[in-house]
């Protein structure tokens, strides 16, 4: 077993209630995949307590991914962790955090997990679906 952390920033250019706003509803993770695509299964709204399931298309094969909204701090961030992953994930956690910045947004992921395979063939996958 691997473990491996990430750190990704995003800037949009819009205010940070109008972005937290639109990562209030799940179904808008399908407009920002790219590859592999992604598709809400289940779960509306990003809240603490919520199970969030992803059907990732990429392939020959469509694994689910399930994630349960664990902490909410309205405005600032969210995190989910992973109870039900496709291989090679063992474990995930992901903040999603919203700074402010001269009416900017930055959004800040930081991602942990632990995975059956090295850190670095992870980043090489993930680094393409970014």
């Amino acid at each position: 077993m691997f473990s491996g952390e990430f750190t990704y920033e995003t800037t949009i250019h819009d205010k940070k209630e109008n972005v937290w706003e639109f990562f209030l509803y799940t179904r808008n993770l399908e407009k920002l995949s790219g590859f592999p695509k992604v598709k809400v299964v289940d779960g509306e709204r990003t809240e603490e307590g919520e199970t969030i399931q992803l059907q990732i298309k990429g392939g020959l094969v469509s694994p689910v991914w399930e994630a349960r909204i664990t902490e909410v701090n309205e405005g600032n961030y969210f995190i989910d962790k992973g109870e039900k992953l496709p291989f090679p994930f063992i474990t995930w956690q992901h903040i999603h955090r919203f700074i402010e910045e001269d009416n900017m947004t930055i959004m800040k992921d930081e991602v942990a997990y632990t995975s059956w395979l090295p850190p670095a063939v992870v980043k090489t996958g993930l680094k393409r679906n970014v």
